[in-house]
């Protein structure tokens, strides 16, 4: 939510406070997850909806930042391998005042998340249409990734690159920047194995139900998190399936830190109905506009390799029916591949 309006300026100093009250109401037109949906759907056993240990009210992390009328709205970053290396692809979208005349958008590659030494960069200007990143369907700028700086990102060794996003005017001021990092990792699927930059690797992944013992699905700290991960690590797990949860993005940072692969998974009960595929048009044009935000979110890391569009449909309960939950199985598939082409997707 933008606030800016909600503001009054008030000296020098300016101390903002937000109050926040949720309320979960009571509705079949949008996905429950485990979140209660509606006491007493079920008659035989009360309050389970979704035959999950139900939880209510705030359950990722909020925060406030601050950021100028002229900045980046989004980045996305995509790795490509080949014969003659490795580059990444980069998009970047910016507000409505940033799309003047002048204006740059300019990219910068750093060894590594210290971000002390630059091993690649680019520019472009900014013109009219930069301001939707919901496709890869044409590219901005290309970064070339030196041979003798060349890191693979995989479980035994999770190299991240540093990466800044610079928008420029004219004269060279810096206006926006946005600090991140980006990874050299593919995923692609040879018969019944998934390889990971082009060598088969075995999951041994845990079912990850996202529930925590102080705040139920709600993580108390980030660290908790990561704990999380070096947990499962320690027993001899390499990654994660997320179960019927959009976990924090803090948990996938973490992930990539520790080279940690993940499948992604969108909660897919719709509130009480006694069918998962029985859904409303509400519903489907609320899971639809969701899921495009998740997979748009969630897109530059590399711990995630693939999507969970459906919690365990298969062809008798999901596959046949196109209707069904968010536009069905096929039109969620495809809605992924029109901003995703990189990962594979699982049921």
């Amino acid at each position: 939510f933008d606030i800016t309006d909600s503001l009054e300026r008030g000296g020098e100093r300016c101390i903002v406070r937000i109050e926040l009250k949720t309320t979960d109401a009571p509705s079949n037109d949008k996905p429950s997850g485990k979140q209660l949906a509606k006491p007493g759907i079920y008659k035989a056993s009360g309050n389970v909806p979704t035959l999950y240990s139900n939880v209510s009210g705030v359950w990722q992390t909020i925060w406030l930042e601050s950021r100028p009328f002229e900045h980046v709205t989004a980045v996305q970053t995509v790795a490509e391998s080949s014969p003659n290396g490795w580059q990444f692809q980069l998009r970047a979208a910016v507000s409505d005042r940033a799309r003047t005349s002048g204006m740059r958008v300019e990219a910068v590659l750093f060894a590594d998340r210290s971000c002390t030494e630059a091993i690649a960069k680019a520019s472009m200007a900014v013109t009219d249409e930069d301001s939707d990143v919901d496709t890869l369907d044409t590219t901005w700028l290309k970064l070339k990734v030196p041979k003798e700086k060349t890191h693979v990102w995989c479980p035994q060794h999770p190299h991240l690159y540093g990466l800044h996003f610079l928008l420029k005017k004219e004269t060279e001021e810096v206006v926006d920047k946005i600090s991140s990092y980006a990874a050299l990792r593919t995923v692609r699927c040879h018969d019944d194995q998934i390889c990971l930059n082009g060598k088969p690797v075995f999951l041994r992944l845990v079912l990850d139900q996202g529930y925590h013992p102080a705040g139920l699905w709600t993580a108390p700290t980030s660290e908790a998190l990561r704990r999380d991960i070096l947990s499962a690590q320690a027993m001899g797990f390499n990654g994660a399936r997320l179960h019927q949860k959009v976990f924090e993005p803090s948990y996938f940072a973490r992930a990539d830190e520790l080279g940690f692969l993940v499948f992604c998974e969108y909660p897919d009960w719709n509130g009480g109905l006694s069918n998962r595929w029985e859904t409303s048009d509400a519903y489907q044009t609320y899971v639809q506009d969701e899921w495009r935000t998740l997979i748009a979110d969630l897109h530059n890391h590399p711990s995630i390799i693939a999507w969970g569009i459906f919690n365990e449909f298969g062809p008798k309960n999901g596959w046949d029916r196109h209707h069904g939950a968010g536009g069905g199985f096929k039109h969620r598939y495809a809605l992924k591949e029109a901003q995703d082409k990189v990962r594979r997707h699982h049921d």
